[in-house]
């Protein structure tokens, strides 16, 4: 469920605090890991990095140092004010956790598929760039920026909205001059995460507005993942002409 590793290791007795969280079903990335300092730096709560919180039950502890290995059964236990939280709705609520858990994997393979296209198209537009480099064919560099745009239309998907980024005067002037500010979606991650931490903030079962809003997400991934296909069709046609 979790692995957990101490700050520090010296001779003696070392503590180490689990959360109550299973291990995060995929690794932070570094725009992720950049946002969590920053929250830090400021002062503010350190945003969830682990993944869901488990439920009250049996569960067992292991502690190993090189060979030795120790385990010891301990028991989670729910908190005794909450009374009316039967085990069928924790069931639902379980359940619904679990559905959006695999969303998260899901939205984060077609994340790495997307930065892949992206950094790879990036690095060869850059390459171009270079005093020494050869000659593009006009239809090529078409191509390269027709894909560009596609990239550029589906990037508020995967790229997380980090409000510590300060836009650059021109940015600025250009939000400006907009009659009103765009409305975009948080990225699919974001809105899973909403999704999973609005659950666990009730000890009930999800509730009809709370399903309909994991529906629109699941809807979302799946629109995602067809964009997807789409530019992997189009990097392969880029492709076969760059050949």
């Amino acid at each position: 469920i979790a692995t957990v590793k101490p700050a520090s290791l010296e001779a003696g007795v070392n503590r180490v605090v689990w959360g109550l969280r299973t291990d995060r079903p995929v690794p932070l990335t570094a725009q992720e890991q950049a946002m969590a300092a920053q929250f830090a730096a400021a002062g503010g709560d350190a945003p969830n990095t682990g993944g869901p919180l488990v439920d009250p039950g049996d569960y067992s502890v292991e502690i190993s140092i090189r060979a030795d290995r120790s385990v010891k059964k301990f028991k989670v236990e729910e908190d005794p004010r909450i009374t009316w939280f039967s085990a069928a709705d924790r069931a639902k609520r379980r359940a619904a956790i679990d559905d959006l858990v695999e969303m998260t994997k899901q939205a984060d393979a077609l994340r790495k598929r997307f930065t892949s296209a992206d950094s790879g198209l990036t690095a060869l537009q850059n390459a171009w760039k270079r005093p020494d480099a050869p000659k593009i064919p006009d239809d090529v560099k078409k191509m390269a920026d027709a894909l560009k745009k596609t990239l550029d239309d589906i990037r508020p998907l995967f790229a997380l909205r980090n409000f510590f980024d300060t836009p650059s005067p021109e940015e600025r002037k250009a939000e400006l001059l907009k009659p009103e500010p765009d409305f975009a979606l948080p990225a699919l991650m974001q809105r899973i995460s909403q999704q999973i931490q609005g659950l666990e903030s009730f000890a009930a079962a999800p509730s009809e507005s709370q399903l309909k809003q994991i529906a629109m997400v699941k809807t979302a991934v799946v629109e995602a993942g067809q964009s997807v296909d789409k530019l992997r069709d189009q990097v392969t046609k880029f492709n076969d002409a760059m050949n």
